[in-house]
């Protein structure tokens, strides 16, 4: 229960029988609100290494970055 496989079929079930009606200016705003959200995300990020570089511990470190896939934004059709 509460498998990976059971929420992505679960996920693709509700999307088959609901699926989201959203127009144009409903995705204008949701992919503004996105971006905003990478924007602050990236500025968080270059705070927190300018911090690095003021200790002097650019040097001395190794920064290892991962990400997850984002937000469909009806790039699938959903």
């Amino acid at each position: 229960m509460n498998s990976r496989a059971e929420q992505g079929r679960l996920r693709q079930e509700g999307l088959e029988k609901s699926p989201l009606l959203l127009t144009g200016e409903d995705m204008t705003f949701w992919k503004g609100v996105y971006a905003e959200k990478v924007e602050r995300a990236d500025q968080a990020f270059s705070r927190f290494l300018q911090a690095y570089e003021r200790l002097g511990l650019m040097d001395k470190t190794v920064f290892i970055i991962t990400s997850d896939h984002g937000e469909e934004l009806m790039e699938h059709g959903r």
